[in-house]
C-alpha cells in the first residue's frame, strides 16, 4: 500500500503505522537518508551511501535498513562488464571512468 509521507516527516508517520500489521517499507525520496539515519542496525551499504529504500521493523521504534539500489546497480554494472569481456577478463568498475546521469535516489547510492 503506498503512504504519502510529507518531507521530514517519516520518523512520525512510521511510528503510526505500528498500529497496523505492517512490518516492512519501501523508502523512496525524499525520505532515503532519515531512513538510514532511524535505523539501529543497518547493511553496510547504508553507512557507505547514507541512504536506504528498504526499512524492516525489528521491534517497536527498532528498524533494520538496507539499500538495494545499491546492490542492483552494481550487480547490473558487472553483469554488463561480463558481456563485453568476449576473449578475456572483465574490465573492473574501479577501472573505469563512467558518466552517471540521474540524480534520484539510485542514482546517488551508485554514486
Amino acid at each position: 500500500l503506498p503512504f504519502r509521507v510529507p518531507r521530514g516527516m517519516l520518523r512520525e508517520a512510521v511510528a503510526a503505522y505500528d498500529n497496523i500489521p505492517v512490518s516492512g517499507y519501501s523508502v523512496t525520496i525524499p525520505h532515503k537518508e532519515a531512513a538510514a539515519l532511524m535505523a539501529r542496525e543497518k547493511e553496510a551499504n547504508v553507512d557507505m551511501t547514507a541512504a536506504a529504500n528498504t526499512l524492516v521493523r525489528v521491534s517497536a521504534g527498532n528498524y533494520s535498513a538496507a539499500n538495494t539500489d545499491f546492490a542492483a546497480s552494481i550487480d547490473s554494472l558487472k553483469a554488463h562488464l561480463a558481456e563485453l569481456a568476449h576473449d578475456g577478463p572483465a574490465a573492473q568498475l574501479s577501472q573505469l571512468s563512467v558518466l552517471l546521469l540521474g540524480a534520484g535516489g539510485a542514482g546517488r547510492a551508485l554514486a
